[in-house]
C-alpha cells in the first residue's frame, strides 16, 4: 500500500516544474522580473489555463532551460520563472479541457516587477452559427 502511494504522489506531482531563474549576470533577487502563470487545475474550470512552454531573451537565446525530448514526451510546461528585465518573446499554452492553442508574442519586462501571464480568448462562429473559441493570445499583468 505504501508503494502505491508514492507511485500515485509521483504520477500526479511529474508533470510539475519547479520555478526556473534566469540570471546569468547574478543579480540581486530583488531585481529580478518575476514571472507566474494563471492555472486553474479543477475539472470544474470554465476558464483557460496558461502554461510557459517556451522563453526566448532578445538575442534569441532560450531561457526556459527545457529539455526539449523530455518536456516534448512529458508535457512538462513552466508555471513560474525569474529573470533579469528586458524584451523578451514567449511561447504559452492555453488549455481547457481539449482544447488547446500555442500563442506567442513579444514583451517588455521591468526590473523587480511581478507579472501574471493569462490567456485572452477571442469568440468566433462555426459554420452553424455557434460561439467557438476561435482566437488564443497572451495577455500580461503588472500584480
Amino acid at each position: 500500500m505504501k508503494k502505491l502511494i508514492w507511485i500515485l504522489m509521483l504520477v500526479l506531482t511529474g508533470c510539475v516544474a519547479p520555478p526556473v531563474v534566469y540570471n546569468p549576470a547574478h543579480s540581486n533577487n530583488n531585481s529580478l522580473v518575476h514571472l507566474k502563470t494563471k492555472h486553474d487545475l479543477s475539472f470544474s474550470s470554465s476558464e483557460y489555463s496558461a502554461w510557459i512552454v517556451q522563453m526566448w531573451d532578445s538575442e534569441g537565446k532560450e531561457i526556459s532551460k527545457r529539455n526539449e525530448i523530455i518536456d516534448d514526451m512529458f508535457g512538462e510546461r513552466l508555471a513560474n520563472i525569474s529573470f533579469p528585465a528586458g524584451k523578451y518573446k514567449i511561447e504559452a499554452l492555453c488549455k481547457l479541457g481539449y482544447t488547446t492553442a500555442k500563442p506567442e508574442g513579444f514583451f517588455e519586462f521591468v526590473s523587480g516587477k511581478n507579472y501574471e501571464l493569462s490567456c485572452a480568448i477571442e469568440k468566433g462562429e462555426n459554420l452553424f452559427g455557434m460561439p467557438v473559441d476561435s482566437y488564443a493570445s497572451i495577455a500580461i499583468r503588472e500584480l
